[in-house]
Formats: structure tokens, sequence, C-alpha cells
């Protein structure tokens, strides 16, 4: 799997916080209103978070469905997960949270209508690795991930929340959508080569890159019994200077290491929109999709 700093997931996570149109899990509460609570005489709400990274999602979606919950956090980057533990802490006293650690990688957070456990696990997720297991009742959870795994491994992993009526929620999977303002003549140019950078193999075999959300969606329509899609943008302005140097930057290196005989034309590119930047005139939309899904039992 291919991995992400800690520093780019924090520059990210409110963004991604911002942008995110879905928190309902299907089968426990209505259309995309919140979940219902999970009180402790229902057992707790149980959810695997797969590529979790520094723990965004939970910090996202734990206190919208509120309740009693039961997380796994799982990814393969041993620095990332190590970064749970201050990142969980802090946002835990700015709710405010108690906060505990019983074992290393046990969390406990509690607040006011709010009880959570958590467990992380370092876990092999990839082509040449089995699926994580899913546990009964368990609902299967990412964010901005899907773009990065291969048709096959998406498929596999379909198929498993079906034959164990898992519900779903996927969150944040860039779907192609980007518009700069002011216009530069080789946005299109670049655009493309970064599309077709993100369609390199991640780690999980040649990735469905843009093409995620909707393969996902194509797969599921026939067999979830609901179904939900939501447009989950980045919208960034001229205050959001750091986030968009940062895309810039990356957008250049994915695009130079596709097209190297165009570095050059690629690199006046990224000084023309560091500029628009730096201008505070610059505008960017980066489109993303969430989706969510429940399954008959």
């Amino acid at each position: 799997m291919s991995g992400f700093s800690a520093d780019w997931l924090a520059l990210r996570e409110p963004y991604d916080h911002r942008a995110r149109a879905l928190a309902a899990i299907p089968g426990l509460g209505a259309d995309d209103d919140p979940a219902p609570p999970h009180t402790a005489t229902s057992g707790p709400l149980r959810l695997v978070d797969l590529g979790c990274g520094s723990g965004s999602n939970l910090r996202y979606l734990g206190p919208r469905l509120g309740g009693v919950q039961h997380w796994r956090l799982l990814d393969n980057d041993p620095q990332l997960l190590a970064r749970l533990q201050p990142r969980l802490h802090d946002w835990a006293a700015s709710l405010p949270a108690r906060f505990d650690e019983p074992s290393a990688g046990h969390f406990e957070i509690e607040a006011p209508g709010l009880r959570i456990t958590a467990v992380a696990q370092l876990v092999e997720l990839g082509a040449n690795a089995a699926l994580p297991d899913l546990r009964p009742g368990e609902c299967v959870t990412a964010s901005a991930l899907l773009d990065l795994v291969s048709a096959r491994w998406l498929d596999t992993l379909i198929d498993a929340c079906v034959a164990g009526s898992h519900p779903l929620l996927w969150a944040l999977s860039y779907d192609g959508r980007v518009e700069w303002a002011p216009h530069d003549r080789l946005d299109a140019f670049v655009h493309a080569r970064f599309d077709q950078h993100q369609r390199g193999d991640k780690g999980f075999g040649p990735a469905l890159g843009p093409a995620a959300a909707s393969h996902a969606l194509e797969r599921l329509s026939p067999r979830a019994t609901t179904l939900l899609s939501r447009r989950s943008d980045w919208v960034l302005g001229p205050r959001d200077r750091e986030i968009q140097q940062s895309l810039v930057n990356d957008w250049q290196r994915a695009a130079s290491e596709v097209a190297p005989e165009h570095r050059e034309d690629i690199d006046e590119w990224a000084r023309r929109r560091h500029a628009f930047i730096e201008a505070g005139s610059s505008h960017l939309t980066v489109g993303h999709l969430d989706l969510a899904a429940g399954f008959s039992r």
C-alpha cells in the first residue's frame, strides 16, 4: 500500500471533515440522517476502519454516531499507527472527553452520550495479503482509500460485505473532478497526467483512481438494499494556501513521473499556480464522493 505522511494527513483532516457528506450507518438510521445512539443495552456499534492512518475517520464519525462504539483500526504503516495515541489524546481533550490507554494500542474515550473503545492493529493491506477478517455485525468503514485499490481488491471487499451483511460507509473517494480558478492553459494537461499516475499500482494492483467510486456504485447497486452517495468535494479558496501549495507540488511530481519529457512545461505550470496562490487569487475544487450501503440479512 502506498503510504502517506502523517503531516499530509494532519493537513488534510479539517478539509476532509468539512467536505464529508454522510455520517449514517445504513440499517441503523433513515436515509442519511444520523443513526440513533448505541446504548450499552443494545450492545456497541462495531466498526472496522481499513487504512485508518492516524484516526481521522474515528474522529469524524465517533461524535456523530454517538452512543457505545467499538472500533478496530487497521493499517499497514507502523509510523501512522504510532501517531494514533497522541492524536486521539489531543482530540479527546478538545471535546472534552476522558481518554485512557489501558494497554498499548487499546484506547478508551468517554464523554456524555459517547463511549468508544478502540484497538489499533498493524495488518498487511494490499494485493499480496488476504482481506482482513470481518467480524459479525461490523460496519466496514474507510476514508480516502478506494481510489488507491484495484478493481479486483475492491470487488473482493464488496463480496465479503454482501456475504456477511456488513454495512459500509466509504468516504472521500477522489472521482476525477478538478476545477482551478484562475484557469491555466496547462491545467487539463497536468490533470490528465495526474489521473494517469493515480491509476498506477499503490500496493493493491493497478489502482482504480478516479473511477473507484463509480466502480463501487456499479457493483453495489444490484446487491445493496440501501445505497447512498453524496458529493464530498474539497472547495478551497485563498485562505487555504498551505493545502493548495501541497496539492500543486504533489500533482507536479506525479505528472512529471508520468511524462518526464514534459517536465519543463509542468514545472512552469506549477510556478504559475504557486503565483496565483501567493497572490490570494487561487480557488480549487477537488471532487470526492461518499457512499454508504446496507444489505439484507
